[in-house]
Parts: structure tokens; C-alpha cells; sequence
């Protein structure tokens, strides 16, 4: 019940603070209308929506069945979420810092691929090291977050570049959208691993991601 009522209060705090401002439309449709020429303004709003709150879905759902599974692995739940936090976060940077070299909609395809088949790599990895002390698992578990942390962090700057070029006035609601689903996100991924199980979820993160490969299509061509 407790998450139940904090889904419920970050879904009333989500409507006020975002949804209730666009659907004034008196800020935004002044700004857009100089590109409502070439692409309506209701349309490039629900893209852009649409895909920042994807990325905070998909990167949540992602993240925390990674903590669960690596539970076991460093042996306590605060290791596991310093692991998977630290690891993802830092990678997620060095990802930042490439994207302008990295091809927008193939990498959310590959991302989204790759979180599927991680936890059976990871599985094989906490076998072979299981045994080894906790420092050499924690280097060897940050290590192996490598490959998935730094697509993670490709989609969001490449999403941000595409409003510069395209338009700027929004790139404010895809922060806010962004910061208000994961939120949601963090609550919504427990009810349903409770529900449904950690791979349902990350199942779900996987499909976030995907979906948000098609939008990035669209919206690059």
C-alpha cells in the first residue's frame, strides 16, 4: 500500500507540474510557431514527450533489476545499489561524451537488444566470480556494467542535440518530462517486480528503450 500511495502522489505531481502547463499551450505554441511550417507543433510536442519520457522509464526499469541480481553477487543490497549505481552512472558519462559520434536510433536498437541477453551474461560472470573477495567483485562487477552503462548514456544528449536543431523552446519540458517520469519510475518498477517479477521488468525497460529507437527514426529523418 505504502507504494501504491506514492505512485499515486508522483502521478498527481506529474499532472500538475507538467501535463497542466502544456495543455494551456499559451508558452509553448508562441515559441513553436515559427516551425509550424514544416512540422506542427502538437505533433513535435508529443515526440518529444513522448521519447524523454521513455528514457526515464527504460533507464529505472533497467537499473533496478540490475541491483536485485547483483544482490547475490557483492553479497549485500547496499553494495548491489552502490555497484549498479556507480558503475551505470559513470558510464553513463563517458556515453555523454561520445554521442555526437554515435548513430541515434541504431544504438537505442542495440541498447534495448543488449539489456535482454545482459542477465544471461551477467549470470555466467557471477559464477566464475563468485568466490573471489569483495573488492575484486566490486571492480569486476562496475566493470562489467561497461558496455550497457555507456549506450545508456548515448540516447538522452542525442535527444537534447535534436531540439537544439530543431527546437529549443522545448528542451526544458524534455528535462522536466524526464525527471518527472523517473520518479514514477522508481515506484512504478517495484509495484510491478512484486507484481509480475525483476525480468518483467526489465523486460518492460528493454521495450521503453525500443520504443523510443522509433521515435528517434522519425524524428532524425
Amino acid at each position: 500500500m505504502l507504494l501504491v500511495v506514492l505512485l499515486a502522489f508522483a502521478v498527481v505531481a506529474a499532472l500538475v507540474l507538467i501535463l497542466l502547463p502544456l495543455l494551456t499551450r499559451r508558452m509553448w505554441s508562441r515559441e513553436l510557431g515559427a516551425n509550424a511550417a514544416s512540422l506542427r507543433a502538437s505533433h513535435l510536442t508529443f515526440h518529444v514527450m513522448a521519447y524523454f519520457a521513455l528514457l526515464g522509464l527504460g533507464f529505472l526499469f533497467i537499473e533496478i533489476p540490475l541491483v536485485q541480481r547483483f544482490i547475490l553477487f557483492v553479497g549485500k543490497p547496499t553494495y548491489a545499489l552502490a555497484t549498479v549505481l556507480f558503475g551505470l552512472l559513470m558510464f553513463s558519462g563517458l556515453g555523454s561524451l561520445i554521442s555526437r559520434q554515435a548513430p541515434w536510433n541504431v544504438t537505442l536498437i542495440a541498447l534495448a537488444l543488449l539489456a535482454l541477453v545482459y542477465p544471461v551474461l551477467l549470470h555466467g560472470m557471477f559464477r566464475l566470480a563468485l568466490g573471489l573477495p569483495l573488492a575484486l567483485r566490486f571492480i569486476l562487477g562496475v566493470a562489467s556494467l561497461a558496455p550497457l552503462g555507456i549506450l545508456m548514456g548515448l540516447p538522452f544528449p542525442k535527444g537534447i542535440a535534436w531540439l537544439e536543431r530543431s527546437t529549443p523552446a522545448l528542451i526544458p519540458w524534455a528535462w522536466g518530462v524526464n525527471g518527472a517520469v523517473s520518479v514514477l519510475a522508481s515506484v512504478l518498477a517495484a509495484l510491478v517486480a512484486l507484481s509480475a517479477g525483476f525480468t518483467v521488468v526489465l523486460v518492460a525497460g528493454a521495450l521503453c528503450y525500443g520504443l523510443a529507437g522509433c521515435i528517434a527514426r522519425d524524428g532524425s529523418g
